[in-house]
């Protein structure tokens, strides 16, 4: 596909965070933290891609095409990095976002149907 933005995220401090915590601690914060840039993508008309660990992957013009695909990754990742700013104070954590964008052609499909 031509015309297609993907987004990556990562936290920055997230081993330091998780060091100190319990497993349903982690997975409560990530829940949480996941949670506000799910509501995030579906504002900025993206598609979450997946998660894995502490990154999160999205896509814009892809499956549907979007002549704004750029600029909807983009305020995404601002409104991520204001989202941990907010998270940051509301579970008095210190964490940070390193987020990219690609912009371009994709090659793009399913590798597999099964999960072994």
């Amino acid at each position: 596909m031509k015309n297609v933005s993907i987004l990556f995220a990562d936290i920055v401090g997230f081993t330091s965070m998780s060091s100190n915590k319990s497993a349903s601690q982690l997975v409560s914060l990530l829940s949480d933290l996941y949670g506000r840039f799910d509501m995030l993508c579906v504002q900025m008309s993206c598609e979450k891609i997946a998660t894995l660990g502490d990154c999160y992957y999205c896509v814009s013009g892809c499956p549907e095409r979007r002549e704004d695909h750029g600029k909807s990754c983009v305020l995404l990742g601002l409104g991520m990095i204001n989202a941990i700013e907010e998270f940051d104070h509301d579970n008095n954590e210190q964490v940070d976002m390193r987020v990219g964008v690609h912009l371009g052609s994709v090659n793009c499909g399913i590798v597999r149907t099964k999960k072994i």
